[in-house]
């Protein structure tokens, strides 16, 4: 590193039989002290694949609670993970894996469609329970509470006859 500074990068690369590139990289990680210097870890800082990985763990959970598996893309608007029919509403679901789980643009602009009417969204996240704009963000447990609604055991109808007569 100082002879780099002394004598210029091309003439360190040269004499330690490197690259230039490799020079200048050490230079930048030098700060004076050799512990600047120390092998770092090549681990990556998260999973590359975790939203894919989570959203195909939350499809199984939604299926196996009683929904039928069925998602939204289009390019005008974007993708959404899951539209799920519950009772007589439509609801949007997102399965978000990052901290930024408040930005879900293909979500915004579907609930945007004037002539398209969701009751509610729902978007599981590592955050806490809260209500902001019509949607609902869940922590990922929560998933095994998402359920249909049950009809009533049992349906009483009558019908009025009296005009048959």
């Amino acid at each position: 590193i100082k002879y780099s500074l002394k004598y210029g990068v091309t003439k360190a690369a040269i004499r330690y039989k490197t690259n230039r590139q490799y020079v200048y990289r050490w230079r930048k990680r030098y700060d004076g002290t050799l512990q600047s210097l120390a092998d770092k870890s090549h681990r990556p800082h998260h999973h590359p694949n975790l939203g894919s990985i989570l959203e195909n763990v939350m499809a199984q959970n939604i299926k196996s609670n009683g929904f039928k598996l069925r998602y939204f893309d289009a390019t005008k608007y974007g993708e959404i993970d899951f539209v799920v029919q519950n009772g007589l509403q439509t609801r949007l679901v997102e399965i978000k894996s990052g901290n930024d789980y408040k930005k879900h643009k293909a979500l915004d602009n579907v609930r945007s469609v004037s002539e398209w009417s969701f009751e509610s969204s729902t978007v599981f996240c590592k955050g806490n329970i809260e209500t902001e704009n019509r949607i609902t963000y869940l922590p990922w447990y929560m998933i095994m509470f998402f359920t249909p609604e049950q009809p009533p055991e049992e349906f009483k109808h009558e019908i009025d006859l009296s005009a048959l007569q």
